[in-house]
Formats: C-alpha cells, structure tokens, sequence
C-alpha cells in the first residue's frame, strides 16, 4: 500500500513537472523633454516634460504554461502610466494596455480579455514606430482606433501567409450588434518583405458604424528599412465614442458617449477620446477619411539609428460645398543606443492643417516640437 501511496505521488509530481511555466515581470520608461509652438494664443510656446515619442510607458506581467499535447497558455497584465505624473493612463484603467488570456496550438491562438484590435495591429505593421506613443507621432491611430475590450482575437500562421480575427462584443442585452466591432486581416511575409491587409468595422449604442480598411507593407534594402500603407475610413454622421476619463466601451449608454457640438466638432476631430480610442463621427454628416502613411529607419554598424516618418490625411464631411480637412506631420528621429535596454533620442516633428482643419493650433496652421527622450526597458 505504502509502494502504491508513493508510485502515486510519483507520478502526479511528473505530471507537475512536464506542465512548465514562466512568469516575467518587464516594463517601458520613455519620458522627454519638450518645445512646442503654438502652443497657444498668440503662438506662445511651451516647454514640459512629456511621456516619450517612441514607446508608451508601462509595467507589465506576462506568462506562459505548456500544459501538453503541444497546447499552451498564456497571459498578459500590463498597466499604462504617465512619466512625468506617476498617474495611471488609459482612462485610468489599472490594466488599461492588456488584459488577455489565452490558448496557442499548431492551429493558432484564441486570446480573450483587453486587447490591440485588427486595425491597430495592421497599422503598426507598416508605421515606422508600429504607432509611437506621443500624439504628434500617432495622432492617426483613431482611424482604427487602438484597444477593445471585451475581445475574442484569433491568428494563426500558415509559412509565409498569415490571417487574424477579432470581435468585440458590445455586451448590450437584447441587441447583438449594438457596441461590437469585428475586424480581420490577413498579411505575406517574403525574403525581404512584407503585405498585409485589413477591413473593420464598430457598431456604436445607436447602430451608427465606423468602418476602417487598410493595405500596406515593408521593405528591407540592406540597412534601410521602408514602410508605407494607406488607411481609408467612413463614419456615419454622429458615430459616438465615449469621453476622456471614462472607461466604458462604445456600448455604453448615450450619455456616456455624446459628441462636442456641431461648432466646436464640425468634421469629426479634436473630439473626445474613449476608451477604444476611435475618432468620433461629424455632427453634420457623414465623413470620408483617406490616410498615408511613409517612413524609412536606417540601422548603422553602431548604436545610431535614423528614423523620418510622414503621415497625411484627407478628411471631407460628405455636405454640399463643405471644404475637405488636410492635415500633414512630418518628423526625423536620431536615436542612440547605450545598450540593448537603454537609449536616447533627439526629435524634430512638423504639422501643418488646412482647409477645414485650419486655424487648429489657437488660430495658426502649424505646429513644431523638439524632444530630447531617454528610454529604459526592463
């Protein structure tokens, strides 16, 4: 009996065994000094201390199980945070980045929680940052907004070819599609490039839609590094995302989510940001947005890496004799690297509006920034 109590133990401690798991604690500190103009009336400037260009500041924790037959799982807990303050970002959000759970097979993962939706991810595919963290550098994430919660995601990849899926619920009794957004992608990796392709789509509480498609890709000439892509969005008059500091989805109630007023959100911009950090709809119609997106990295033999991006957007509200909005922003990085988890970075980003968008910075066209950032990775 004593043999079999022990041959038992045995193997449940083998069992035990042969289910490994990690889990790593890791982070992100970017943070810089900044000279903006037009910073407000008159074209006064101003000089702060901004989160970083190139990386969101975070700490996080990660983990991954092999519970056998080939079958893991995986987690991710990652927490946003405002360097300068100390405060919490992401509507304040404890886990305000990611939030997910999930299962990987040779058939691919289902990962379940807070998560980057399609659109975002194929974005950063062909952004020279894979969308930077400050706004003068990623200020065209809200075509396709940035984080879903609630959200089932699917990808697998099959050699070069791979394809991904996401849903969002709205979790509206009643009304399935009310709050929800799908989206899914699909991308080619060859020798020295890459393609890739999305479409989406999000419901809010009054089944007005927001639709996003995207087409771009990558080119690796030697020690260069292309990136180039464009992004075409269509809100429907009035598509409602929530305000800042409110955490709820783009299903919540509608007093939750009510647009600026007509003067002051004529073409859909400058509204609140929410949570899933979609662009909000015009007041007075429907809007068509085109986006392109240019950039080039070049790696030297050393610690110096060079980065130059363009991001320009053409944004008509569909009225009569309504004048399009162009918004342009150019910006070059030098960015030097101590180490592999250590780096600092000079940066000079230029915007300029027109047309509708004009007069955007206190009565002036243009607006210039200088950041000097150092980034620690841990």
């Amino acid at each position: 009996m004593k043999r079999l109590a022990l041959t038992a133990f045995g193997c449940l401690w083998a069992s035990i065994g042969n289910a490994q798991s990690s889990v790593v604690v890791y982070g992100v500190f970017d943070t810089a000094m900044r000279y903006t103009t037009n910073a407000a009336a008159n074209g006064a400037r101003k000089i702060s201390v901004d989160g970083g260009l190139i990386q969101g500041s975070r700490l996080g924790f990660r983990g991954t199980e092999d519970i056998g037959g080939g079958l893991k799982a995986a987690f991710m807990l990652e927490s946003g945070f405002s360097p300068d303050a100390g405060t919490l970002g992401q509507q304040g959000q404890m886990w305000g980045r990611q939030a997910w759970v999930s299962l990987q097979d040779n058939w691919g993962s289902i990962t379940a929680g807070r998560q980057f939706g399609i659109g975002f991810d194929t974005l950063g595919s062909f952004d020279p940052y894979g969308v930077g963290n400050h706004s003068a550098i990623s200020w065209h994430a809200d075509l396709v907004g940035v984080r879903f919660d609630n959200t089932v995601k699917y990808r697998n990849s099959f050699g070069p070819v791979s394809v991904s899926a996401a849903y969002s619920f709205g979790e509206q009794s009643g009304n399935a599609s009310k709050g929800r957004t799908a989206g899914m992608a699909a991308g080619f990796a060859g020798s020295n490039y890459t393609l890739v392709a999305m479409a989406q789509q999000s419901v809010d509480i009054n089944e007005h839609k927001a639709v996003a498609w995207a087409a771009g890709g990558t080119a690796q000439l030697g020690a260069t590094k292309l990136f180039g892509g464009y992004v075409h969005n269509h809100r429907d008059q009035g598509f409602a995302v929530c305000g800042s500091n409110n955490a709820a989805s783009i299903g919540s109630t509608p007093a939750a989510c009510q647009l600026p007023s007509a003067a002051a959100n004529p073409n859909g911009i400058n509204g609140p940001l929410s949570n899933t950090g979609l662009r909000a709809g015009p007041a007075g119609a429907d809007a068509k947005t085109g986006l392109v997106v240019l950039g080039a990295t070049w790696q030297s033999a050393g610690p110096l890496t060079l980065t130059a991006g363009f991001m320009g957007e053409n944004n008509q509200v569909q009225t009569p004799a309504a004048p399009a909005g162009h918004r342009r922003t150019f910006y070059g990085v030098a960015d030097y690297y101590f180490s592999k988890r250590t780096d600092a970075y000079a940066s000079l980003d230029h915007d300029r509006r027109s047309g509708a968008y004009a007069g955007a910075y206190s009565g002036q066209d243009t607006q210039t920034g200088l950041m000097l950032g150092l980034r620690h990775r841990f």
